[in-house]
């Protein structure tokens, strides 16, 4: 009875190493195929479709790096004219600082003009916003980019 459960046993010895010799054989085709695919791939120029998605990302990408946040603008106005070098507006944010400090000396000496220096002050805010949203807008012009295609869809929750 040993030899006849040998004999079956090495059998099914025979038959799981052949079935493992198949396995590698397939793992190894589907590699070289892979390999030969992925080149052929490689050797192909890119579809049209591929070519205008990536010039639109790069296009994107730059309007990003150079976009100003109109509320970023507004808070550095917590400094006299820091809203205006924010925006690259140098000679406009010396003016702004002036027309604070000016309403602010014209009030410290009458009290009639006590609130000048905080309109002024608040305009230089609001005028920093406004700038920054105007530049956002000529940007979108310059990249030929719509509201739409600002969008991220990584950002957007899909409710399910």
């Amino acid at each position: 009875m040993n030899r006849l459960t040998a004999k079956a046993g090495s059998g099914k010895i025979k038959a799981v190493m052949q079935i493992k010799r198949a396995v590698c054989a397939l793992l190894i085709l589907s590699f070289i195929s892979t390999l030969v695919s992925a080149e052929m791939a490689a050797d192909r120029p890119p579809e049209e479709e591929t070519v205008e998605s990536l010039k639109q990302e790069l296009r994107l990408a730059q309007y990003n790096a150079e976009k100003r946040n109109p509320e970023h603008a507004a808070m550095w106005c917590v400094f006299p004219g820091g809203g205006q070098v924010y925006n690259g507006q140098y000679l406009k944010a010396v003016a702004a600082y002036f027309a604070v400090l000016l309403s602010a000396l014209a009030a410290w000496g009458n009290a009639s003009y006590a609130l000048l220096p905080v309109v002024v002050w608040t305009y230089t805010a609001y005028d920093a916003r406004r700038t920054a949203e105007e530049y956002n807008k000529e940007l979108k012009k310059k990249y030929g980019l719509s509201s739409i295609q600002l969008l991220d869809p990584t950002t957007l929750n899909f409710a399910l």
